[in-house]
């Protein structure tokens, strides 16, 4: 996969996700590992998910799903 194409999506669902930290859990948003490896594990499961030729509504949701999940608690 590209880097360009990989970090252009890394730094979308990473701002996704300090975006509902900034809204939920506040003292999470700090955690800069958790924000890492869910922004990555996201990125992978949208890429990996299009690239099979899924419909890119459905990449997102199982990204999204991948990324804030238990988040909320």
């Amino acid at each position: 996969m590209n880097d360009i194409v990989f970090n252009e999506h890394y730094n979308r669902f990473e701002n996704k996700l300090k975006r509902s930290l900034s809204e939920k859990v506040r003292e999470k948003l700090i955690n800069n590992d958790i924000i890492t490896k869910r922004s990555r594990w996201a990125t992978n499961a949208y890429l990996g998910a299009l690239t099979a030729g899924n419909p890119e509504d459905y990449c997102e949701h199982i990204a999204t799903t991948i990324l804030l999940d238990g988040l909320e608690r």
